[in-house]
């Protein structure tokens, strides 16, 4: 039997402020796109795209 891995529930908030850091964020989604479900990485490619989705709406509304 293979032992269960455990997870991170949740992630340090990703806060997304400039441009720049909006870019860094999309690259590492970019990476991070085709992980497998149920790891670290997805959890962190849920983050940031939460994040990313956050920036945009407040971006466009400027």
């Amino acid at each position: 039997m293979i032992p269960a891995i455990a997870l991170p529930e949740t992630v340090a908030p990703v806060t997304i402020e400039t441009e720049l850091d909006c870019q860094r964020v999309q690259e590492r989604i970019d990476l991070l796109l085709g992980c497998l479900e149920d790891t670290a990485e997805e959890v962190e490619l849920i983050a940031l795209t939460e994040a990313f989705e956050e920036w945009e709406q407040k971006r466009w509304l400027q």
